[in-house]
């Protein structure tokens, strides 16, 4: 037998089948309330999903989504064609370029010559070098073709294909 005070000091003797049926019924209350607010939940987003449509015009809103579907998948097809387009195109730009500074004639003290590779992603461009002197200065400039020079380069243009990630000749 269960006992159970109540607020006002009143005693309620539970047997144990009583116990158990209102242990159920206050579990079937939390359900039911439970139930409930999920109802609401669902009730409240079809009301919004609707919001005054009728079957007919729900069959249009679908038909609209399934023909933007339509739209968004030739977009996606023609920006993927336009990325591969640009990236071809990036292949022939100015990608690689790098710069050394050297003492060409040491009498004149400093680094004031200077060797500089331009190349584009297939390692095509030129190598530009520059010879200070007291009188004169030359400039010299030789193709790359595949990262290749048909001109035999000096140490400092090797070094400066090799700062701009482009291989030895």
């Amino acid at each position: 037998m269960f006992s159970w005070m109540t607020g006002s000091g009143i005693g309620i003797d539970l047997t144990g089948l009583e116990a158990g049926l209102l242990l159920a019924v206050l579990g079937l209350a939390a359900w039911c309330f439970c139930l409930h607010r999920r109802w609401r939940q669902l009730s409240e987003g079809y009301r919004r999903f609707m919001c005054g449509k009728t079957g007919g015009q729900l069959e249009e809103v679908l038909l609209a989504i399934g023909r933007q579907q339509e739209q968004n998948t030739a977009d996606i097809a023609r920006l993927r064609e336009e990325s591969g387009n640009i990236r071809r195109q990036m292949d022939g730009c100015l990608q690689k370029v790098a710069m050394v500074r050297y003492n060409a004639l040491p009498e004149l003290g400093g680094e004031i010559s200077f060797a500089v590779v331009l190349a584009d992603g297939n390692d095509n461009g030129v190598v530009l070098s520059t010879v200070f002197g007291r009188a004169d200065t030359r400039v010299y400039g030789k193709p790359l073709a595949n990262g290749r020079s048909p001109y035999p380069l000096t140490e400092e243009e090797q070094r400066a294909m090799a700062g701009a990630g482009i291989g030895r000749n």
